[in-house]
């Protein structure tokens, strides 16, 4: 009886795992994409440059930090710039490995919810 159940437990057990796989993406929201890419683009920019107007930069990194998750690294939102350059760099690359990953079970209307209950949070607790 032993002997049957092993392979059958083996089966059932494959099958469970492959159905909790990240499901198949059906092609990624373009109108979300395009505001991800702009809010990256702007820190970016903000950051080569060491200029950029406060308030877009200041909305580029709390829309990244309530969309992916991922808080962003810098320390003051009055004047949001990275103090270090690997901050920077390491942000960048998760924000862009969370959007490989994730982009296609995004739209603009969940990322627009995110922002919005995020930004109701206190200001103290949105960066590390």
């Amino acid at each position: 009886m032993l002997k049957f159940l092993r392979p059958v437990l083996y089966i059932a057990l494959s099958c469970l795992i492959i159905s909790c796989e990240k499901p198949e993406c059906d092609g990624i929201d373009a109108r979300f994409a395009e505001e991800f890419e702009k809010q990256l683009q702007t820190i970016k920019l903000s950051q080569r440059n060491k200029e950029g107007l406060i308030e877009p930069l200041a909305h580029a990194h709390l829309y990244m930090s309530a969309v992916t998750g991922i808080e962003s690294g810098i320390t003051n939102l009055e004047f949001p710039l990275y103090q270090r350059r690997m901050d920077f760099k390491r942000d960048v690359a998760q924000w862009e490995r969370w959007f490989d990953e994730n982009g296609c079970l995004m739209t603009l209307e969940k990322a627009d919810s995110l922002y919005r209950a995020y930004g109701k949070r206190p200001v103290n607790c949105i960066f590390r």
